[in-house]
């Protein structure tokens, strides 16, 4: 299976996995929560309305969720009962010595420590609704002397009841809240009963709701799954397809440009991926990569080229002395004419073999150390000394005198020891070979360079600009490999060489300079 179809998949299944979830906390989640936060906004409602009627002495006008709300307010002196609602506010005054007696009694009732949960509470319930029971039957009786009438229960409404708890609504006032069920219908019925006193004013107050249920909302849930079904599965698969093309499309991409580079090489144009994540970044480190290998490639075809040329020149550059040795050995076994004079000749031969050796060793130290890259920390000052020792007698037969200036020199190089001697001899030994008698040598050793001074000494400026290129020379005794050879274990090291003719106190001068890049 593809990546895209894997993505695609998983996607489908992700999301589906959170259509399910999102639906059964609808089913099983929902419902209660909804019902607790029903029952704290009616005990909120509650204690609202029974606090503005006691700041306001009435209901009427109150805007409030529920309008079933009922307020009665006992006055401090007198029978006159406020009763108001949101909608209504009126007055009943009774004339029944019993009612005003009842009415007293209220009034009298201390409310200061109505508090949440105090035993005192349950009694003060009990006994008003006993001065409740007894009134509602005083009432009745006086109602029966004008009417008659007759109310009978029947097997439709049975009720239970269910859970009292009290609620401390200030210091002088309190707030019941009693529930019953029907057990018919499973119906919960909430009714939150105040009572509270305030300058003498008693405040009755009343009001009731339906408790909701879970079984209110599932209906509602329940209908709507035929819809949120099969649009979670639209969703999922929109979410999917996007997504899994925005994750698949770089990576194509990345596919495209690596065929590309199959067919045309490394000379491509960089990758191009307008992304920020793990895949634009590696998008970038290939971009790293191929021009990493594109220089190296570069190089390597290039030092290719330079060693196909070098040996080439090499091959060329061992014709002659060959030849010239050949000839000269067959001309002295035959004894052909002057040739026949072996004392003379075969030092000749000897000098043409020297020549065609050291072409060779050059030709095996270039192979040789251009395998080792080791490198360590390496005392350029000391190493300049070494090598200068090794043509003391040379430089002694022209009178050459040499100095060594380190003063600016204090930290050692970390380098390839071989190498780097190879090129300090090749200095040393051009400026000790190419210098006249009585001249001088000097070498200045930085922590930044090597620069190597001879004078008098001349720069052919015909030669000048491929005076690094092989068997270029100046002179007929040279083999032209010395600054070839170093400059190709320069760029090994990373180092620059310069070479420049100068003027100094009317005396030419040569100076050539490694330099660390």
């Amino acid at each position: 299976m593809k990546l895209r179809n894997k993505t695609f998949l998983y996607s489908i299944v992700i999301s589906l996995a959170v259509g399910v979830a999102i639906l059964g906390y609808m089913i099983f989640m929902l419902p209660p929560l909804y019902m607790e936060y029903r029952l704290n906004e009616n005990l909120a409602n509650s204690e609202d309305m029974f606090n503005h009627l006691i700041e306001k002495g009435s209901l009427a006008g109150a805007k409030f969720k529920d309008s079933s709300s009922f307020g009665v307010v006992i006055p401090k002196e007198g029978y006159r009962l406020e009763l108001s609602n949101s909608a209504f506010k009126g007055y009943i005054e009774p004339g029944d010595e019993y009612i005003k007696e009842t009415v007293d009694s209220i009034r009298e009732s201390s409310f200061e420590d109505y508090k949440k949960g105090d035993p005192d509470i349950q009694h003060m319930g009990k006994e008003f609704e006993e001065k409740f029971k007894k009134l509602s039957a005083r009432v009745l009786s006086n109602v029966e002397k004008d009417f008659k009438f007759k109310f009978e229960g029947t097997d439709n409404i049975n009720f239970k009841e269910g859970d009292i708890k009290f609620h401390s609504v200030g210091k002088s006032a309190g707030l019941a809240e009693m529930s019953v069920i029907n057990k018919s219908t499973g119906t919960k019925y909430t009714s939150y009963v105040g009572v509270g006193k305030k300058q003498g004013q008693v405040f009755l107050f009343m009001n009731s709701v339906i408790t909701p249920t879970a079984d209110d909302i599932k209906p509602v849930i329940y209908r709507a799954i035929p819809v949120f079904i099969p649009l979670i599965i639209l969703l999922a698969f929109c979410i999917s397809v996007l997504y899994s093309g925005k994750i698949i499309r770089p990576i194509e991409d990345l596919e495209r440009d690596a065929r590309k580079r199959q067919n045309q090489g490394l000379e491509c144009a960089p990758i191009s991926v307008e992304s920020d994540d793990e895949i634009g970044d590696l998008a970038k480190s290939l971009n790293l990569l191929y021009a990493a290998q594109a220089e190296s490639f570069k190089r390597l075809s290039e030092e290719g080229r330079r060693k196909e040329i070098f040996m080439r020149s090499s091959s060329h550059q061992l014709k002659t002395p060959i030849a010239a040795a050949t000839l000269l050995v067959d001309s002295m076994i035959s004894n052909v004419g002057k040739f026949s004079d072996k004392d003379r000749y075969l030092p000749m031969v000897k000098e043409k073999l020297a020549e065609m050796s050291e072409i060779v060793n050059r030709v095996l130290e270039l192979n040789h150390l251009s395998s080792d890259e080791d490198r360590t920390y390496v005392d350029v000052a000391g190493l300049c000394s070494s090598v200068s020792e090794s043509y003391r007698i040379e430089m002694d037969n022209k009178g050459i005198a040499l100095s060594i200036d380190s003063s600016e020199y204090n930290e050692a190089w970390h380098s390839n020891g071989d190498m780097l001697r190879l090129i300090i001899d090749n200095l040393v030994s051009n400026a000790v070979k190419y210098c006249d008698d009585k001249g001088f040598v000097k070498i200045l050793v930085t922590n930044d360079a090597i620069i190597v001074k001879n004078a008098p000494g001349n720069l052919d400026e015909s030669i000048k600009a491929s005076i690094f290129e092989p068997f270029v020379t100046g002179t007929k005794n040279g083999h032209g490999l010395g600054l070839y050879v170093s400059r190709y274990f320069a760029n090994l090291l990373n180092l620059r060489l310069e070479i420049e003719g100068k003027i100094d106190e009317n005396n030419e001068s040569v100076v050539v300079a490694a330099i660390r890049k």
